[in-house]
């Protein structure tokens, strides 16, 4: 436990069970073949820090969701091949980040341990950097500008941050007679549809 962690007033003793846990960072080649998709942990593993692994699989189905989904309702069929081309990108960012972010927490390296101690944690512990740190795992700032399906028609007299293929933002909006936002109304859909969908069954 020392060795490991350099504490010294935490004991762990009569372990029932005790095996070695080895980080892997891998990306598939390929995100389709044919009619075979891949999504989460079947398309990328990478290191646990920051619990992205859980974020990246959702943001995976749900962008295949959607397109199967329209796909199954007549949409062109080249529509599933954007997903490859969205969220591959977005997994290889993510295992680089992760990558990077497990050797400057975990490596065993002197120097490492050293900047960790007097520089990192204590940055760390900063609740502005909390904040940011917990956009970044929730990657809030994922976006597909650029993209297939992202076309972006800027006027020359409008000069908006919004771009096409970007996250929408939780906009405030009068809705009857109270106050309301757009994630609010979108919550409320899906809990109705999810709703309609176990009546039927």
């Amino acid at each position: 436990m020392v060795e490991r962690t350099g504490a010294t007033k935490i004991k762990i003793h009569s372990p029932t069970w005790l095996s070695e846990f080895k980080i892997h960072c891998r990306l598939v080649d390929r995100y389709r073949v044919g009619r075979v998709f891949v999504a989460g942990d079947a398309a990328h593993v990478h290191s646990p820090t920051g619990g992205q692994g859980i974020v990246t699989g959702i943001q995976d189905a749900m962008n295949l969701a959607w397109k199967l989904g329209r796909v199954l309702r007549g949409a062109p069929e080249n529509l599933l091949d954007t997903y490859e081309e969205e969220r591959r990108p977005k997994a290889a960012e993510v295992l680089k980040e992760t990558d990077r972010t497990t050797r400057l927490l975990l490596a065993p390296d002197p120097d490492y341990k050293t900047g960790r101690r007097l520089i990192v944690l204590p940055i760390m512990r900063s609740e502005f950097v909390q904040r940011k740190l917990f956009a970044k795992f929730a990657q809030l700032h994922v976006n597909y500008r650029g993209n297939t399906l992202s076309r972006h028609f800027n006027s020359l007299s409008i000069n908006t941050v919004l771009k096409a293929g970007d996250r929408a933002p939780d906009i405030a909006f009068r809705q009857r007679d109270k106050i309301t936002t757009l994630f609010e109304v979108a919550s409320a859909v899906s809990c109705n549809r999810t709703r309609a969908i176990r009546r039927q069954d």
